[in-house]
Protein backbone atom coordinates (compact mmCIF):
# COMPACT_ATOMS: atom_id res chain seq x y z
CA UNK A 1 0.00 0.00 0.00
CA UNK A 2 3.02 2.37 0.68
CA UNK A 3 4.93 1.25 -2.06
CA UNK A 4 2.20 2.31 -4.25
CA UNK A 5 2.84 5.61 -5.63
CA UNK A 6 -0.20 5.93 -8.25
CA UNK A 7 -2.43 6.48 -5.44
CA UNK A 8 -1.61 8.81 -2.48
CA UNK A 9 -2.39 6.56 0.50
CA UNK A 10 -2.47 9.36 2.73
CA UNK A 11 -5.16 10.76 1.18
CA UNK A 12 -7.30 7.90 1.55
CA UNK A 13 -9.11 7.74 4.93
CA UNK A 14 -9.87 3.76 4.47
CA UNK A 15 -5.71 3.85 4.06
CA UNK A 16 -5.46 5.74 7.12
CA UNK A 17 -7.45 2.95 8.79
CA UNK A 18 -6.03 0.28 8.01
CA UNK A 19 -2.32 1.48 8.93
CA UNK A 20 -3.47 2.36 12.09
CA UNK A 21 -4.89 -1.02 12.23
CA UNK A 22 -1.61 -2.92 11.70
CA UNK A 23 0.56 -0.79 13.65
CA UNK A 24 -1.80 -1.35 16.56
CA UNK A 25 -1.75 -5.21 15.95
CA UNK A 26 1.96 -4.89 15.83
CA UNK A 27 2.13 -3.37 18.96
CA UNK A 28 0.45 -5.82 21.04
CA UNK A 29 2.40 -8.90 19.54
CA UNK A 30 5.89 -7.26 18.96
CA UNK A 31 6.66 -8.67 22.24
CA UNK A 32 5.65 -12.39 21.30
CA UNK A 33 6.84 -12.75 17.95
CA UNK A 34 10.71 -14.84 17.62
CA UNK A 35 13.19 -12.43 16.43
CA UNK A 36 13.91 -14.75 13.84
CA UNK A 37 9.98 -14.22 12.48
CA UNK A 38 10.15 -10.75 13.32
CA UNK A 39 9.74 -8.14 9.69
CA UNK A 40 11.42 -4.68 10.91
CA UNK A 41 9.09 -2.21 11.48
CA UNK A 42 11.54 0.71 12.11
CA UNK A 43 11.94 1.37 7.83
CA UNK A 44 11.99 4.54 6.61
CA UNK A 45 8.70 4.59 5.21
CA UNK A 46 6.60 3.33 7.63
CA UNK A 47 8.05 6.09 9.84
CA UNK A 48 7.80 8.77 6.96
CA UNK A 49 3.84 7.24 6.82
CA UNK A 50 3.36 7.73 10.60
CA UNK A 51 5.10 11.06 10.73
CA UNK A 52 2.10 12.16 7.67
CA UNK A 53 -0.96 9.90 9.51
CA UNK A 54 0.03 13.08 12.28
CA UNK A 55 -3.13 13.12 14.72
CA UNK A 56 -5.21 12.25 12.52
CA UNK A 57 -8.21 10.58 14.77
CA UNK A 58 -8.35 6.94 14.36
CA UNK A 59 -11.80 5.38 15.55
CA UNK A 60 -10.15 2.85 17.36
CA UNK A 61 -7.73 4.54 19.83
CA UNK A 62 -7.38 8.23 18.36
CA UNK A 63 -5.02 10.31 17.48
CA UNK A 64 -1.86 8.33 19.48
CA UNK A 65 -0.36 6.49 15.95
CA UNK A 66 3.07 7.75 16.88
CA UNK A 67 3.02 6.16 20.05
CA UNK A 68 2.02 2.94 19.24
CA UNK A 69 4.92 3.06 16.50
CA UNK A 70 7.21 3.86 19.18
CA UNK A 71 5.84 0.81 21.31
CA UNK A 72 6.30 -1.47 18.41
CA UNK A 73 9.44 -0.69 18.40
CA UNK A 74 10.32 -1.26 21.80
CA UNK A 75 8.70 -4.64 22.10
CA UNK A 76 10.34 -5.72 19.61
CA UNK A 77 14.16 -4.56 20.45
CA UNK A 78 12.80 -6.22 24.36
CA UNK A 79 12.24 -9.52 22.51
CA UNK A 80 15.47 -9.46 20.91
CA UNK A 81 17.53 -8.63 23.74
CA UNK A 82 15.70 -11.59 25.90
CA UNK A 83 16.62 -13.74 23.20
CA UNK A 84 20.22 -12.78 22.40
CA UNK A 85 21.33 -10.62 25.71
CA UNK A 86 22.56 -8.15 23.11
CA UNK A 87 22.07 -4.70 24.23
CA UNK A 88 22.11 -1.67 22.09
CA UNK A 89 22.49 1.16 24.41
CA UNK A 90 22.09 3.88 21.84
CA UNK A 91 18.93 2.40 20.72
CA UNK A 92 17.52 2.09 24.63
CA UNK A 93 18.04 6.27 25.09
CA UNK A 94 16.67 6.40 21.90
CA UNK A 95 13.28 4.90 22.85
CA UNK A 96 13.34 6.22 25.97
CA UNK A 97 13.71 10.14 24.49
CA UNK A 98 10.68 9.61 22.58
CA UNK A 99 8.59 7.90 25.64
CA UNK A 100 9.91 10.69 28.19
CA UNK A 101 9.01 13.24 25.74
CA UNK A 102 5.88 12.03 23.88
CA UNK A 103 2.58 14.43 24.95
CA UNK A 104 -0.65 13.87 24.22
CA UNK A 105 -2.43 14.92 21.61
CA UNK A 106 -6.19 15.00 22.69
CA UNK A 107 -7.64 17.47 25.55
CA UNK A 108 -10.10 14.45 26.02
CA UNK A 109 -9.95 13.22 29.71
CA UNK A 110 -10.28 9.73 29.10
CA UNK A 111 -8.10 9.65 25.94
CA UNK A 112 -5.07 11.35 27.73
CA UNK A 113 -5.35 8.86 30.36
CA UNK A 114 -5.28 6.20 27.96
CA UNK A 115 -2.65 7.61 26.33
CA UNK A 116 -0.56 8.56 29.30
CA UNK A 117 -0.84 4.93 30.41
CA UNK A 118 0.33 3.43 27.23
CA UNK A 119 3.55 5.88 27.64
CA UNK A 120 4.32 5.01 31.20
CA UNK A 121 3.89 0.95 30.03
CA UNK A 122 6.23 1.59 27.58
CA UNK A 123 9.12 3.31 29.99
CA UNK A 124 8.42 0.28 32.64
CA UNK A 125 8.83 -2.23 29.82
CA UNK A 126 12.00 -0.55 28.74
CA UNK A 127 13.21 -0.23 32.41
CA UNK A 128 12.21 -3.47 33.55
CA UNK A 129 13.39 -5.56 30.85
CA UNK A 130 16.53 -3.49 30.01
CA UNK A 131 17.74 -2.17 33.34
CA UNK A 132 20.33 0.33 33.94
CA UNK A 133 21.58 2.45 31.53
CA UNK A 134 23.83 5.60 31.78
CA UNK A 135 22.20 7.05 28.45
CA UNK A 136 19.15 7.34 29.89
CA UNK A 137 17.90 11.45 29.90
CA UNK A 138 14.99 11.20 32.38
CA UNK A 139 15.73 13.49 35.08
CA UNK A 140 13.07 11.07 37.43
CA UNK A 141 15.98 8.37 37.47
CA UNK A 142 18.34 10.67 38.75
CA UNK A 143 16.03 11.78 41.84
CA UNK A 144 14.44 8.64 42.70
CA UNK A 145 16.60 5.40 41.04
CA UNK A 146 15.27 3.45 38.64
CA UNK A 147 12.97 0.48 41.07
CA UNK A 148 11.18 3.28 42.62
CA UNK A 149 10.69 5.03 39.56
CA UNK A 150 9.18 2.11 37.83
CA UNK A 151 7.19 1.37 40.93
CA UNK A 152 5.92 5.58 40.68
CA UNK A 153 4.94 4.74 37.12
CA UNK A 154 2.78 1.41 37.82
CA UNK A 155 1.22 3.03 40.60
CA UNK A 156 0.19 5.92 38.16
CA UNK A 157 -0.73 3.73 35.49
CA UNK A 158 -3.09 1.79 37.08
CA UNK A 159 -4.61 4.71 38.77
CA UNK A 160 -4.85 6.34 35.41
CA UNK A 161 -7.15 3.57 34.05
CA UNK A 162 -8.95 3.22 37.26
CA UNK A 163 -10.25 6.43 36.19
CA UNK A 164 -11.15 5.31 33.15
CA UNK A 165 -15.25 3.87 33.29
CA UNK A 166 -15.45 0.17 32.98
CA UNK A 167 -18.25 0.84 31.13
CA UNK A 168 -15.63 2.74 28.66
CA UNK A 169 -15.37 1.93 24.63
CA UNK A 170 -11.91 2.13 25.65
CA UNK A 171 -12.11 -0.79 27.91
CA UNK A 172 -10.58 -3.52 25.20
CA UNK A 173 -7.23 -0.66 25.01
CA UNK A 174 -6.18 -0.71 28.58
CA UNK A 175 -5.30 -4.25 28.90
CA UNK A 176 -1.74 -4.09 27.94
CA UNK A 177 -0.72 -1.13 30.26
CA UNK A 178 -2.73 -2.59 33.33
CA UNK A 179 -1.41 -5.95 33.07
CA UNK A 180 2.33 -4.33 32.96
CA UNK A 181 1.47 -1.57 35.79
CA UNK A 182 -0.36 -4.61 37.68
CA UNK A 183 2.92 -6.61 37.37
CA UNK A 184 4.91 -4.09 39.25
CA UNK A 185 2.25 -3.39 42.31
CA UNK A 186 4.28 -4.33 45.31
CA UNK A 187 2.59 -6.53 48.53
CA UNK A 188 1.80 -2.90 50.21
CA UNK A 189 -0.47 -2.11 47.21
CA UNK A 190 -3.61 -4.49 48.02
CA UNK A 191 -6.16 -2.35 47.36
CA UNK A 192 -4.93 -1.94 43.62
CA UNK A 193 -3.96 -5.00 43.16
CA UNK A 194 -7.99 -6.30 43.39
CA UNK A 195 -8.74 -3.57 42.03
CA UNK A 196 -6.58 -4.43 39.04
CA UNK A 197 -8.02 -7.96 39.14
CA UNK A 198 -11.39 -6.69 39.21
CA UNK A 199 -10.98 -4.70 36.19
CA UNK A 200 -9.23 -7.57 34.67
CA UNK A 201 -12.09 -9.84 34.81
CA UNK A 202 -14.53 -7.42 33.63
CA UNK A 203 -12.02 -7.41 30.39
CA UNK A 204 -12.37 -11.05 30.37
CA UNK A 205 -15.57 -10.69 30.76
CA UNK A 206 -16.74 -8.40 28.20
CA UNK A 207 -14.22 -10.52 25.68
CA UNK A 208 -16.10 -13.60 26.55
CA UNK A 209 -19.55 -11.38 25.65
CA UNK A 210 -18.31 -10.30 22.23
CA UNK A 211 -17.17 -13.76 21.46
CA UNK A 212 -20.74 -15.94 22.09
CA UNK A 213 -22.42 -16.22 19.10
CA UNK A 214 -25.47 -14.54 18.45
CA UNK A 215 -28.83 -16.75 18.22
CA UNK A 216 -30.50 -15.85 14.98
Amino acid sequence: MLEDTSHPWNLNPLFRLCLDIYLYWDMGCSCFVHPDEQQELDTPGLSLAVHQIGHWHHPMYGSCTDLIFILGNLGRYCRQLLHSGRRSFTREALLEKQLYLWNAPSTEPTLTLLYESLRKHGLILLYRICGWNDTFTNPCLEETGLEVLIHRYALDTVNHLLQIPASSNYLNFQSLSILTAGSELRREDNKLRADVRHRLTRFVSCKSIACQPSCS
